[in-house]
């Protein structure tokens, strides 16, 4: 039962799905127009997006979860060479 618990702990997303969950908050409300520059937090929040979502892949024990990990990796890659043309 022990290693049952342990495990299904080891492969529990839940977490970094939330985190993902708000990091998208904030860059909802980043991209709002404003007079502040945004190029900086902007890149710290896509590479917060990329850990969670390198985390997800590396816990994922579903094939179909791990492919749209992936995906979103790759959105969040263009996302971030975009973001350096930012402000």
């Amino acid at each position: 039962m022990r290693e049952l618990a342990l495990h299904s702990e080891r492969i529990d997303v839940s977490e970094e799905l939330v985190r993902l969950a708000a990091h998208r908050a904030a860059l909802t409300a980043l991209l709002l127009p404003s007079d502040e520059p945004v190029g900086r937090k902007l890149e710290f929040l896509l590479q917060e997006c990329a850990r969670e979502a390198n985390t997800v892949c590396a816990k994922a024990n579903d094939g179909g979860l791990t492919a749209l990990a992936l995906e979103a990796k790759a959105v969040i890659e263009q996302l971030r060479e975009q973001s350096a043309n930012i402000a």
